[in-house]
């Protein structure tokens, strides 16, 4: 078997972290099976875990206009297919969509990954008719929603909050094609046994783009009341990442005289190393759809204290492995819950065994043998 996976970039993201975790997986479970990874961009922000792997970068793009000009350059990628001869495509977001299902060929079977809503898919509704991006949306779907009925297409879900929502898009016609696979993770890279507290110093840890969603300033609020709350505690927090709101962020804690407290190191090779030496995993996100990188620190036997941000609520549960709270939930509450769980070591070291336990069933191995009897 040949598997040809299609990703809009290898940047620091779940969906393109995922797409390298399963070419790696594949590779284990058999050497008869053939991988090709293609990245419609140059970067690749996973050297590490890229290393050994087929990945090629293409130009190809797909940009649908039905006001202007289309553009459709996918020579590039339909040279790959014809020379690799996959008998699966693969893509993951919805640019290596549009890209990957504009010649569909016959005899290859096609898998879209649904890492989030595809806003593309909406129902149709008359508001549609007065706003230019949502009628090239209809346009969009309409046009690859039949290439889709050639091909037999398949969509992958990542959490219930995804399947759900795809669902409710696609006519009822489409949900046997529609199958519920949770994100997954490499288990043994991330695994460290529980541990009791054994310091003063509390160590949390948080990973995310930043962006709006990811509402990290939230958490500066946590810390001034963990400070307050609990002072002969010596309190540390690392958010781990890189985006737009980072120099928003380094201004609030200046601000809110966490300099001491907090840092910022931007995006973090070697994740792992970092979450073994944490005691917590805090995850402010008011949007989720699944959450990879709290899956991967309950591996490393960390108990989450968490919004719910739809995904995740997946595999928190309360009093288990965990905390998961409503988004009106206040900073002092959030707070509260951790200084609950980290002065309580028998409580703390119960919900740090929960927490591993709870990733063990989301091994990247299993998903992917799963995954290939889904493709046979």
């Amino acid at each position: 078997m040949k598997v040809l996976f299609l990703a809009q970039s290898l940047g620091k993201a779940g969906a393109e972290r995922l797409v390298l975790e399963i070419a790696n997986a594949i590779n284990v479970i058999s050497k008869d099976i053939s991988v090709k990874i293609v990245s419609l961009a140059p970067e690749n922000e996973y050297p590490s875990l890229s290393e050994g792997l087929d990945i090629e970068y293409c130009s190809s793009n797909v940009h649908i206009s039905i006001f202007g000009k289309s553009v459709i350059n996918i020579s590039e990628f339909e040279k790959i297919v014809d020379k690799f001869n996959p008998d699966v495509i693969h893509s993951h977001t919805y640019k290596a969509e549009l890209v990957s299902r504009e010649k569909p060929r016959m005899g290859i079977k096609y898998f879209t990954h649904v890492h989030g809503p595809f806003l593309e898919f909406e129902k149709f509704t008359f508001k549609i008719l007065i706003n230019k991006l949502s009628f090239t949306r209809f346009f969009e779907k309409a046009r690859i929603f039949k290439r889709y009925r050639k091909i037999n297409n398949q969509f992958i879900t990542i959490s219930s909050l995804i399947d759900t929502q795809l669902r409710k898009q696609l006519e009822h016609k489409w949900n046997s094609k529609i199958h519920f696979m949770p994100n997954a993770i490499d288990y043994s890279k991330f695994y460290a046994k529980p541990k009791a507290i054994s310091s003063n110093t509390i160590r949390l840890i948080s990973v995310g783009r930043m962006f709006p969603e990811k509402n990290q300033t939230f958490l500066l609020d946590v810390m001034s009341k963990l400070i307050y709350f609990e002072p002969d505690i010596n309190w540390r927090l690392l958010v781990a990442g890189v985006g737009p709101l980072k120099g928003s962020l380094s201004q609030k804690i200046n601000k809110l005289d966490l300099n001491k407290y907090v840092t910022l190191p931007g995006l973090v090779d070697n994740i792992e190393q970092t979450l073994k030496i944490s005691h917590l995993y805090v995850h402010s996100a008011t949007f989720e759809p699944f959450g990879l990188t709290m899956m991967e620190a309950m591996a490393s036997s960390l108990p989450i204290i968490s919004i719910d941000g739809g995904g995740n609520k997946d595999f928190i549960s309360n009093e288990y492995n965990g905390y998961i709270f409503n988004q009106d939930t206040t900073p002092e509450i959030f707070a509260k819950a951790i200084i609950k769980l980290v002065t309580d070591n028998g409580k703390y070291l119960k919900m740090a065994h929960a927490a591993n336990e709870t990733a063990k069933e989301y091994d990247i191995i299993k998903y992917t043998e799963k995954l290939l009897q889904l493709y046979s």
